[in-house]
């Protein structure tokens, strides 16, 4: 075993004065091989935090590097789990591959569209290189003009989707058939629950932001006659985006109008969400665009009844009133519509709780995609 910290692309990466972050305690096993990550971001969002589950299966046989070009709040759990952060942009990364042996990484994977300047670093090189996309639609379009030659990449360049959604968006813009891995989630429901709310518990957990949909919600809680408000609760969960600051305060606002109702929680860690999951009666996601997310899968995993907007992603994994309720996106009438109905019979849907669950089973309980992901990097 050795350190961390006297790794040649450790002390290349320092030397083109990057961020270093190392792990006090675990080492790095010189009887393994090395497999490097990048992401645009180490925050507590869907991507980075589905990359942290990759990059934990990957530990079992490598040693994990991570670069991110941006710091955040998950950085310190990354490094506890024994992961060295880096954090730099291309151009750094590109003086230190120059360095480096030619067979430094046995595997390189790259997350997000936004990593986009990495990829050329690898082009007509001999690592695999797996370009991990997560993004909805408006993203691509933003992209199109920035990185016109995606289908001009190298054979050792693979591009992988995260959705069947976001399948059909690569090929829409670049006619490429991308592969395609899940993201791995692991099973934590299974276990009877009855929740015994006096209210009708409704979940939201995502960051605030226009494109989850929360002034779609807002006006669906607005349009409701009182007597479902005083049946209900809608609690939030989620980073405000400092951006677009208006999300955050829309919802905030409704919380003083209706404090009985509208619940503010702040940004929670996993931990907190899933205790929240396993109390709460439904999970919403009224997305105008999403390419999961992956609050339906964990919220179908714990047996919750989910709403989804029609063009995120899950809805395509789904079938409206009988695993899970998917509701046009941006029409907050049909979006109050439904919540009332889920208040009026929420007891009598076991079977589609059952059956959301199933389609978690099926698509995205971590040993499927481990499987998905061994076929992806062996072709066995």
């Amino acid at each position: 075993m050795s350190t961390w910290e006297k790794q040649s692309f450790s002390i290349e990466c320092q030397r083109e004065g990057m961020s270093a972050f190392f792990p006090k305690e675990g080492k790095y096993d010189e009887k393994k091989g090395n497999v490097l990550f990048v992401s645009h971001i180490v925050d507590r969002t869907g991507a980075p935090l589905v990359l942290f589950d990759l990059m934990k299966h990957y530990q079992k046989t490598y040693n994990v590097f991570l670069v991110t070009m941006m710091d955040g709040n998950l950085r310190d759990e990354i490094v506890q789990q024994n992961i060295p952060v880096f954090i730099g942009m291309p151009v750094n990364m590109k003086h230190v591959m120059e360095k480096l042996r030619a067979d430094e990484f046995e595997q390189i994977w790259i997350n997000t569209l936004i990593c986009h300047g990495f990829v050329m670093l690898f082009q007509n090189t001999n690592i695999p290189v797996f370009w991990w996309f997560h993004e909805p639609e408006p993203l691509f379009r933003l992209y199109y003009e920035r990185m016109p030659e995606l289908p001009l990449y190298s054979d050792n360049i693979k591009i992988v989707a995260v959705s069947r959604l976001v399948q059909k968006t690569i090929f829409k813009y670049y006619h490429i058939k991308s592969k395609l891995l899940h993201m791995p989630v692991k099973d934590f429901g299974g276990a009877e629950r009855e929740p015994e709310n006096n209210k009708v518990i409704f979940f939201m957990p995502a960051r605030f932001q226009r494109t989850k949909g929360h002034d779609v919600i807002a006006k669906a809680i607005l349009g409701m006659p009182e007597e479902y408000r005083k049946r209900t609760e809608f609690w939030f969960a989620g980073a405000k985006d400092e951006r677009e600051p208006d999300y955050y305060e829309l919802i905030c606002s409704l919380s003083r109008a209706y404090p009985e109702t509208v619940k503010v929680l702040g940004e929670l860690s996993r931990d907190c969400v899933y205790e929240i999951y396993q109390k709460c009666d439904c999970v919403i996601a009224p997305s105008r665009e999403d390419a999961t997310p992956t609050t339906i899968v964990e919220g179908l995993m714990f047996e919750c009844i989910c709403i989804c907007s029609d063009t995120a992603g899950i809805a395509q994994y789904l079938t409206n009133g009988e695993n899970a309720f998917i509701v046009k996106s941006q029409d907050e009438r049909v979006l109050q519509k439904c919540i009332e109905y889920v208040v009026d019979h929420k007891k009598e849907l076991d079977t589609l709780r059952k059956a959301g669950r199933q389609v978690f089973l099926d698509n995205f309980e971590e040993s499927i995609v481990w499987n998905q992901l061994r076929k992806l990097t062996t072709g066995r």
